[in-house]
């Protein structure tokens, strides 16, 4: 139980803060919002926004993992405030039988399910576990600006991410 909660409340942070994009075929499918993608050098393109966003300073929209309609602010995420888990148990199996609805083969949300995807569209998608941990380990993490109180409505605060591959 401690592994799947680990790895829902990391899956719950990736869908407020990072949209990633597939390198596989970029002729593929175009999104207006491609304008947004940042090639750190990785195995995906990253966003330099959060869905729902058009600046970098804008908190963008809620949403809860694998849903696409957006949750109001002050949304308290649980396990029963998550639309895929409504109406199923609360054994460890139930629970992981409704995550497993959500992804492929390859851990990575089914379209219908993947709020990056519905919302901005082309190859957008929300990144995997193994992604994010590669954003991690290989940018450098600047909190902007540095002193947290300072943070506000109209000077919003958030991380600097810069490559340490390309320093994009």
């Amino acid at each position: 139980m401690r592994k799947l909660s680990v790895i829902f409340v990391i899956a719950a942070l990736a869908v407020a803060a990072f949209v990633s994009c597939n390198r596989e075929d970029p002729e593929k499918e175009k999104s207006p919002y491609d304008k947004y993608a940042v090639d750190l050098g990785l195995s995906v393109k990253w966003a330099s926004v959060n869905v729902g966003a058009s600046d970098e300073k804008e908190l963008g929209n809620y949403y809860g993992w694998g849903e696409t309609s957006e949750k109001p602010d002050g949304t308290y995420y649980d396990w029963d405030s998550y639309l895929v888990f409504k109406g199923i148990g609360t054994d460890d199996d139930s629970r992981d039988a409704a995550l497993a609805r959500l992804y492929d083969s390859n851990l990575i949300l089914k379209g219908e399910y993947d709020v990056a995807h519905v919302k901005w569209g082309g190859s957008w998608r929300m990144p995997t576990t193994n992604e994010v941990q590669e954003l991690f380990e290989k940018c450098t993490w600047e909190m902007v600006p540095s002193d947290f109180d300072s943070w506000t409505g109209d000077n919003p605060g958030g991380w600097k991410v810069t490559s340490k591959i390309n320093g994009k």
